[in-house]
């Protein structure tokens, strides 16, 4: 939604301008060991699957030698 903001005139023109907001978000994703406090961490530029399932390769990548692999 644009938000109206006021601009300083000459006294009696009162000129409003109408500002878009321009938000930028990132979404870190990630894994935290509670036994050794050891964590993995990756940012994403939005909050779905593929970037979940990217976030897992990318661990699978980082800790090859899980402790559930027997």
């Amino acid at each position: 939604m644009p938000i109206t903001r006021h601009r300083i005139t000459l006294p009696g023109v009162k000129p409003i301008q109408t500002a878009k907001p321009g938000y930028e978000y990132f979404y870190l994703y990630g894994a935290v060991e509670p036994e050794t406090g050891q964590r993995f961490f990756t940012e994403h530029e939005r909050l779905n699957s593929d970037c979940f399932q990217r976030f897992l390769g990318r661990f699978a990548e980082a800790f090859p030698r899980s402790h559930n692999i027997r």
